[in-house]
């Protein structure tokens, strides 16, 4: 972790397996710096590139329409099992639309963010540029534990070239209860030549979670341009 004059490490701050963390907060904007330094214990990927949160000095995240910007800066993921790769430059903007902080969900009805980016570009391992667009409602509830739920879409252009879009058609949600396992919601991939729909939450013969089980499926149907279709289940 890097200290120079004039950045703090905050109290109870978790640092990444794989990255140096430098946090500014003399500076205008305020600024956390991640590195990612591509020497993960993650046995499914390594990562490198840097991410740079920023913020206003004087704006607090609890208040209502508060921002915060993310910068995403050659930020490359590597697939270790075939060594394919993303690379990701680009700007996210998260705002906090509700105000309130998750400490407070047990007394708080929900917490309400929006995350978008129109910026992003996307480089694949075959050197193809592409950009994409990010439209997200995330929304924050106390049910036994915290409740993530999460709507929106993506479009853009994959490294063939084909446009896309993907729409999350029923809301992705995490629970605290299920050790913050994803346990329902569904997304539909539309793009030239197939639609896919992928339906997360469910147990093994394909049926809709009724508790939390140990493994946990998804099921995803191909369609093709002349009707036809495949399925496929699978554990995540």
């Amino acid at each position: 972790t890097q200290t120079p004059v004039g950045i703090e490490t905050p109290p109870g701050f978790t640092l990444p397996c794989d990255a140096a963390v430098t946090v500014e907060t003399a500076s205008s904007p305020r600024t956390i710096k991640i590195v990612y330094i591509g020497n993960s214990s993650d046995l499914r990927r390594t990562r490198t590139g840097t991410i740079i949160i920023s913020f206003a000095q004087g704006v607090r995240c609890r208040e209502a329409n508060a921002s915060l910007t993310a910068q995403f800066v050659d930020f490359k993921v590597t697939r270790k099992n075939d060594s394919k790769s993303v690379v990701i430059n680009g700007t996210r903007i998260i705002t906090n639309v509700s105000g309130g902080l998750l400490r407070d969900l047990a007394t708080t009805d929900s917490i309400v963010h929006k995350i978008y980016d129109t910026n992003m570009t996307v480089t694949f391992d075959n050197d193809k540029k592409r950009t994409w667009e990010t439209h997200f409602t995330r929304i924050f509830k106390y049910n036994n534990g915290i409740v993530v739920s999460t709507t929106g879409h993506v479009i853009g252009t994959n490294r063939f070239g084909d446009a896309f879009t993907s729409t999350i058609t029923q809301p992705l949600v995490i629970t605290q209860s299920c050790d913050f396992n994803l346990v329902s919601g569904q997304v539909q991939h539309t793009g030239a030549k197939i639609t896919s729909t992928l339906t997360f939450g469910l147990h093994r013969a394909g049926n809709p979670l009724s508790n939390c089980p140990v493994l946990l499926y998804y099921k995803v149907v191909w369609t093709g341009p002349n009707g036809s279709s495949l399925i496929y289940i699978g554990v995540y």
